[in-house]
């Protein structure tokens, strides 16, 4: 049997205050409103975006997996189907661009209840029982939530590593959101739907990125910005390099490719960087998919275009308004080169959320 690698997760609920901050309506440290506090520390348990790094030059091969949902999922999820799928398109916004892979995923009820005080490990191994996974790239399963009773660790994912068989828990979020409600009771109900809706989309696509990373044979990185942390963190923001190795090896060799290596410089050329009006490689996109897109670029000295146009706020507002009109799925593409201001990419992502727009990646190109 091959090793079995557990993920668990710290449950993060709220910030506990000495004191009570009850009605107070007086200033704080610095001279700072309740509400600014309020809203800094709502800024804070807000989780950092996932990064898609694009270092993948060649074609991108699309895989099937299958996904199984047991019969405690499909009772607390009762759109299982549409959750995961809107989690994989975006997990495979992260790895196309990476990893030169994407998958699709056939979906399926399991009929099967894990005995009572069963483990992760235990399901794992009856899920390779019921789906050896011989004709597709990996086999997933979506198990129930846990009923949270502490705020202490649990577990919530497993897989074999390297194999084909990974298992996710549901998100339980009742504890979670109940306390948000209570604490940042100063926030507009859209504030807090935004904070929570954010940090329950970044827990679940950073544990489905996680799992895959441990089945293509990565193992747990000690930064807390890595997706593969031991520990679930809402700063995870990208794949780590030793991990980002492992997972091109891995997937090398179940694709039968070899990495595409950059083309080595003539001793008598000097190494120079593109200019900057150089063709950017098109977005790593699944041609099936007929979600609208916005791409905005943002270049090192701050300024956004459009189709190679610049835009000013009013019109990026604009722009953004419409394409929510149109489609709240519309997925915006926020693509940075080498130095470009991060406080000019958060303002992007921040106008696009502001108009109801939830899917925004931040791309490097």
């Amino acid at each position: 049997m091959r090793g079995v690698v557990v993920v668990v997760v710290v449950v993060v609920v709220v910030i506990v205050l000495t004191g009570c901050i009850g009605q107070y309506n007086g200033t704080f440290g610095a001279g700072k409103s309740r509400s600014e506090v309020v809203h800094e520390q709502a800024a804070h348990l807000t989780p950092t975006r996932i990064k898609a790094s694009g270092s993948w030059n060649g074609p991108i091969a699309t895989k099937k997996i299958r996904v199984w949902a047991d019969d405690e999922h499909r009772a607390q999820h009762l759109r299982w189907q549409q959750e995961f799928q809107a989690i994989l398109d975006d997990a495979n916004d992260i790895l196309a661009p990476q990893f030169g892979v994407r998958f699709s995923a056939e979906l399926a009820s399991w009929s099967y209840t894990a005995p009572l005080g069963a483990n992760l490990e235990a399901t794992l191994k009856e899920l390779a029982q019921h789906d050896p996974g011989s004709d597709v790239f990996a086999v997933v399963a979506l198990t129930s939530s846990l009923t949270l009773v502490t705020n202490d660790f649990d577990q919530i994912g497993v897989a074999f590593s390297p194999g084909r068989h990974l298992l996710v828990r549901g998100y339980s979020d009742v504890r979670e959101r109940a306390a948000m409600e209570a604490y940042f009771e100063d926030l507009t109900k859209s504030e807090r739907d935004l904070m929570f809706e954010s940090r329950k989309h970044h827990k679940r696509l950073a544990l489905l990125l996680h799992e895959l990373g441990h089945a293509f044979g990565a193992q747990h990185a000690e930064a807390p910005t890595s997706i593969m942390t031991p520990s679930y963190s809402i700063q995870a923001t990208q794949f780590d390099d030793a991990s980002r190795t492992a997972i091109l090896t891995q997937l090398e060799q179940r694709l039968g490719r070899a990495s595409p290596k950059p083309e080595a410089p003539s001793a008598s050329t000097p190494t120079a960087r593109p200019p900057p009006q150089a063709a950017r490689k098109p977005l790593a996109l699944d041609p099936a998919d007929k979600t609208p897109v916005v791409v905005i670029v943002v270049d090192p000295q701050g300024t956004r275009t459009i189709d190679g146009k610049p835009v000013a706020d009013a019109q990026l507002d604009g722009v953004f308004l419409l394409a929510a009109d149109k489609s709240k799925q519309t997925r915006i593409y926020v693509r940075t080169e080498p130095g470009s201001p991060s406080e000019v990419i958060d303002d992007v992502v921040a106008r696009a959320k502001k108009a109801g727009l939830s899917r925004v990646l931040v791309t490097e190109d």
